[in-house]
């Protein structure tokens, strides 16, 4: 058994799979209801958000989180993404208007811009110490209500890929640890 990685765009790697070169998917959405692509979508998990800073950031925009945040510099994912239609909705309940200075369709690029200082950006709350360690970046609050879904997605077939069963057994836990 061989396992490949391969990174692409949602609707290509979708096509792939439904053509049989691909044996799973993993992405932010579930699959499209058309028929005629006979894929199916399987809810690995779902992680709550927290925005996180440079301390230097923190130390100007946590107190009275969220309501400091009108005119922060963020750093967001594309638009388009699941992600960002639930931050930018979250934006507008609280009415803030932040100063959006970077969009990223790579959330290790966007944290990287994070550490540099550029603004304040998303990740998931579970992952405060690794983000710490990882980028210098400490948590200013959770963006409640706020949630990244992670779908497994495979073609409709009698036998299915060893690999592609495990995935789907165990779930976003095991795959974010």
């Amino acid at each position: 058994m061989r396992l490949e990685c391969v990174e692409g765009k949602v609707d290509h790697l979708l096509a792939e799979l439904a053509l049989n070169r691909l044996d799973l998917v993993l992405t932010d959405r579930s699959a499209p209801t058309d028929a005629h692509l006979k894929l199916h979508s399987h809810l690995l998990g779902s992680v709550g958000m927290d925005l996180y800073g440079s301390r230097e950031l923190r130390r100007k925009y946590a107190a009275d989180f969220p309501r400091r945040l009108d005119g922060a510099p963020v750093l967001l994912p594309v638009r388009g993404n699941p992600l960002r239609s639930a931050i930018d909705s979250w934006f507008d309940q609280h009415e803030l208007k932040p100063e959006i200075v970077g969009e990223f369709s790579d959330s290790a690029l966007m944290k990287t811009f994070g550490r540099a200082g550029i603004g304040l950006f998303p990740s998931p709350s579970g992952m405060q110490a690794d983000i710490a360690a990882q980028f210098g970046a400490v948590s200013l609050g959770p963006l409640a209500n706020v949630s990244e879904n992670w779908y497994a997605i495979v073609a409709r077939r009698r036998v299915q890929h060893p690999a592609a069963v495990a995935i789907q057994a165990t779930g976003v836990t095991t795959l974010m640890e």
